[in-house]
């Protein structure tokens, strides 16, 4: 099944979909601008939260207008951080209950995923050690 707009995943045929979500946010987790996203994320809650509380109007429709964006916001910076988390603990988990329960498997993976990068540092040293060659002298 090739990607589009309509649908960007290939589901990972040997694994598991919740195993491999846990390691794209536990990579998202791990990179320099996941910080980023939380501040912006705070930042948009501190907009949606001043333009409440700095509110200098009567009306009351546009008062319950701007306490709903806030508690929206609010509610969805939570949620998203909140929902992060719980996915990659069950992905560890669900990692665990395959090792356990079949570790040959869970042990074949780990190997062709050794295998693969052992081949590309073979490739990555023979095409160095080809390219100091004299021309014409193989």
């Amino acid at each position: 099944m090739a990607t589009t707009i309509v649908n960007p995943i290939i589901p990972f045929q040997q694994g598991s979909m919740v195993i491999d979500r846990a390691n794209r946010f536990m990579s998202l987790k791990a990179h320099p601008s996941f910080n980023d996203l939380f501040a912006l994320s705070t930042e948009i809650v501190a907009v949606a939260e001043a333009a409440l509380t700095t509110f200098q109007g009567w009306d009351k429709d546009e008062l319950v207008a701007r306490a709903i964006a806030f508690r929206a916001a609010k509610k969805f910076h939570e949620q998203l951080f909140v929902k992060m988390a719980t996915a990659i603990q069950e992905g560890v988990a669900e990692a665990m209950r395959m090792k356990n329960e079949d570790p040959a498997v869970f042990n074949d993976r780990h190997a062709a995923d050794m295998a693969d990068d052992l081949m590309i540092k073979v490739l990555e040293k023979e095409t160095e050690v080809n390219e100091m060659r004299v021309p014409g002298s193989y």
